[in-house]
């Protein structure tokens, strides 16, 4: 994403001050609903939960029966509710079966949640809904690893990169389904386009690592490790792994 403007916080107060005061009963139904939605959005980015809630509950009400009210679900959801996030998204879906987003959503919800099944199951309706949206293509790649499906995975990692080739997540997680298959070339080519996009990425010298120690290639992989974890935050969920694989290499132990 984009880095935020330098003012990016006066912006989006400015907006809020533009849409203080809530839409009157008189407002054309659309444009009310809408208007509803960006003073949501501005309570969000300003780290006004009260308000945020405030606004949500009275427009579902209000909106209740008018198209767009998934919107309110799904910032709901988003939000400031991660407990409710599969509820919210699945009744945005409800309301709106065709709304590309939510149904992304929900779909990374419930595998996120563990519920491969149901996931696969929303992934699957999406793809045949929209089956040149590479998104859908990677979350059900992702899917599929979970549930040890990597020829599955592969298939759709690919799909979603001829789709659009410079498709980082997906170029990642299928070199890590090519490792999983010794498939060692195959796993560094597609690193190499990683690397190229995106060189801070530490996940992408983690993986290097993982290939180099496997064609026992040690320096290197020492030199790929030590490279991940100076370029990982402090608090990296992969660090103790790297950690650990740093040993083994200098002891030239495979990773196992």
């Amino acid at each position: 994403a984009p880095p935020r403007p330098k003012n990016w916080i006066d912006t989006v107060e400015e907006a809020a001050l533009e849409l203080t005061h809530p839409v009157s009963e008189e407002t054309d139904g659309n444009r009310a609903l809408w208007i509803e939605v960006g003073r949501a959005l501005c309570a969000v980015f300003l780290g006004k939960t009260g308000e945020f809630r405030q606004i949500t509950d009275q427009a579902m009400i209000r909106f209740e029966k008018s198209r767009g009210v998934e919107e309110f679900f799904l910032l709901r959801g988003f939000a400031i509710d991660p407990e409710k996030q599969t509820q919210d998204y699945a009744r945005a879906v409800e309301r709106c079966p065709h709304h590309v987003l939510g149904r992304y959503l929900l779909a990374n919800q419930l595998a996120n949640s563990g519920g491969y099944g149901k996931a696969l199951t929303e992934v699957e309706k999406a793809v045949r809904g929209w089956p040149r949206v590479p998104l859908f293509y990677t979350l059900r790649g992702l899917i599929r690893q979970q549930v040890q499906d990597p020829e599955g995975a592969l298939t759709d990692y690919t799909r979603s990169i001829e789709l659009q080739p410079e498709n980082f997540p997906a170029l990642l997680n299928r070199s890590i389904v090519y490792s999983g298959m010794s498939r060692w070339q195959k796993a560094l080519e597609d690193l190499n386009i990683c690397l190229r996009m995106n060189p801070g990425s530490p996940w992408i010298y983690h993986n290097f690592g993982i290939i180099r120690m496997n064609l026992e290639k040690w320096e290197d992989a020492i030199s790929d490790l030590e490279k991940a974890l100076q370029l990982a935050p402090k608090d990296w969920s992969n660090r103790p792994e790297v950690e650990r694989l740093l040993v083994q290499a200098r002891t030239r132990e495979k990773p196992h």
